[in-house]
C-alpha cells in the first residue's frame, strides 16, 4: 500500500513521523500480533479499523485490560483462556470486594454465554497431564497423540529419579539466611 506521511513538514517532531509510520504499518498488516495495553496505542487505534479481536490468556487479564483492543472497532472478538489456570492477578485489597480481578471471559461465562473447551492438550507427558486432567477438568482433557506416542517417552523416563516428572525432597539442615544464595 501507499505510505502516507504528513509529519514530515516544518515543525513535525519525531515522535509524530514515529506515530505516522507506525499506523501505515499497522495499516498494510494482515495480522498484528499485541500486547492488550499496546492495542491501545494511537498508532493502532487511529487506523484502519480491525474486523476480528482475538485475545490470548483471557482468563488471566483483568476485566479493563481486556476491553483496550475493543476500542479498535472490531466486530468480533474471540476471547482464547483457561479459566481452570491462575485468575488474573490484582495488588489490591479492593479488587475482590468490587470484582475488580474478574475476567472478561470469567463475567461472560457466569453470564451464560457459550464456552467452548478446547479438550485435547498437545505439550505435557500423560503422566504429568493426568492431575489436571482428574481434578481440574473432570476427566474431559485429552492427551494429543504426539504425546501419547511412544517417541515422546525418553529412554531416562525409565530411571525413577528421571520420569517425566518427579518430587524430590531437598531437606536441608542448611541454613542459607535471608538472602538465599549459597556460601556457608
Amino acid at each position: 500500500g501507499e505510505i502516507r506521511l504528513q509529519g514530515m513538514g516544518p515543525g513535525a517532531g519525531p515522535e509524530r513521523l514515529r506515530g505516522e509510520l507506525e499506523t501505515n504499518f499497522l495499516d498494510s498488516a494482515h495480522l498484528v500480533f499485541t500486547t492488550l495495553n499496546t492495542a491501545g496505542m494511537p498508532s493502532v487505534c487511529n487506523g484502519n479499523k480491525f474486523t476480528v479481536v482475538v485475545v490470548d490468556e483471557a482468563a488471566q487479564a483483568i476485566e479493563p485490560s481486556t476491553l483496550i483492543p475493543l476500542q479498535t472497532g472490531a466486530q468480533t472478538c474471540v476471547l482464547v483462556g483457561d479459566p481452570q489456570q491462575l485468575p488474573a492477578t490484582v495488588f489490591s485489597s479492593l479488587g475482590a470486594s468490587t470484582a475488580f480481578e474478574r475476567s472478561l471471559f470469567e463475567r461472560l461465562e457466569h453470564g451464560g454465554h457459550p464456552v467452548h473447551l478446547l479438550d485435547t492438550q498437545y505439550r505435557m507427558h500423560p503422566l504429568i497431564s493426568a492431575f489436571p486432567r482428574l481434578h481440574f477438568y473432570g476427566a474431559l482433557l485429552k492427551d494429543g497423540e504426539n504425546v501419547s506416542s511412544p517417541s515422546y517417552t525418553r529412554p531416562w523416563h525409565a530411571l525413577p529419579p528421571f520420569q517425566p516428572f518427579t518430587f524430590l525432597d531437598l531437606k536441608s539442615d542448611t541454613d542459607r539466611g535471608a538472602g538465599g544464595g549459597g556460601g556457608g
